[in-house]
């Protein structure tokens, strides 16, 4: 005799197919924010230590330079407290400056004049901003303070530019005491 009912065929059912399609749509959206979320993090922490690694740079050069002076001075065009002029042992006069573009400024006759200490160009620059401090003539020892504040100038990678660093630091010129 021969069986003519309806034969069970191997396959899926379109609520099967709705559900596998749906859970893996989830686990897509999940794994995917966690990777754009683990991108931004890092491109973070890259630009962060881009900055770090430049001010540590300037205020270690600064410090070398003011910890080892004859004589600290503004020169007479100073405005806002942003350049200071220090003497050599050798007779020589370095000046930093913190200019208008966002860029420290090392005027060096000894190392064939001026050049930049800090670069704002992108990938992983900075602009600066800030200014130097001395305490008042015919003080000794005679104390120079500067702030620094040190900002992003890298867009790249969806980081915002309000990623800073601050630098304040208070270097007493050892000749002077």
């Amino acid at each position: 005799m021969k069986n003519t009912g309806i034969k069970n065929k191997a396959g899926f059912t379109l609520v099967e197919m709705v559900l596998v399609v749906g859970l893996l749509a989830i686990s897509f959206g999940v794994t995917s924010d966690i990777l754009i979320s683990l991108v931004r993090s890092q491109t973070k922490s890259r630009v962060m230590n881009g900055i770090e690694q430049q001010a540590n740079f300037v205020s270690l050069s600064i410090e070398k330079e003011l910890r080892n002076a004859v004589s600290v001075r503004r020169p007479h065009t100073s405005i806002g407290g942003s350049t200071i002029i220090i003497e050599r042992r050798n007779g020589e006069e370095v000046e930093i400056s913190v200019n208008e573009s966002g860029l420290i400024t090392f005027s060096d006759p000894l190392h064939g004049g001026s050049y930049n200490l800090t670069d704002n160009t992108s990938p992983g620059g900075v602009n600066v901003t800030g200014s130097f401090s001395l305490s008042d003539t015919g003080v000794f020892p005679v104390v120079v303070g500067y702030n620094l504040v040190f900002t992003s100038s890298d867009m790249t990678g969806n980081v915002p530019s309000s990623e800073t660093y601050t630098i304040s630091n208070t270097v007493v010129v050892r000749s002077t005491y």
